[in-house]
């Protein structure tokens, strides 16, 4: 009789039979998770919850939004020539890290969006930027 080849034994730090993983290949395990939060300082945190609650609050408002009224909010603004509905998320992501930075740790594609934003807007606050200093 041959040996199948799921029966073979598996190398260290592979997966084993029913998707189960040792804990020191685990990314996820409980370990991990909690000397991350270690290290988190209370300032980091803070600032993180801050991003988060001001990038919710603008996710909510900007699916509420019809593609009219978003190309209203660039016309008033006076950018309607840079409106590009493919990279709104990033642009709008990267506006609420301008006014809450979250740690580095959290969205590190962050200084992309960025970039996105400065090549066609110069500071101009659309959006929540008006609101600055609501989630303080």
């Amino acid at each position: 009789m041959q040996k199948l080849a799921s029966a073979a034994k598996p190398a260290a730090g592979e997966r084993k039979g029913r998707g189960e993983t040792s804990d020191a290949a685990s990314p996820s395990s409980g370990r991990n998770i909690d000397a991350a939060r270690r290290k988190i300082t209370h300032q980091q945190r803070m600032a993180a919850l801050r991003f988060i609650k001001a990038a919710h609050e603008e996710a909510l408002r900007y699916i509420a939004m019809t593609e009219e009224e978003v190309e209203e909010e660039y016309r008033r603004a006076g950018k309607l020539h840079v409106y590009d509905p493919d990279t709104e998320w990033q642009k709008r992501c990267a506006r609420i890290g301008r006014m809450y930075p979250p740690p580095k740790f959290l969205a590190p594609e962050l200084d992309e969006f960025t970039k996105l934003l400065e090549e066609d807007e110069h500071d101009y606050p659309i959006g929540l930027a008006g609101c600055v200093g609501i989630f303080l």
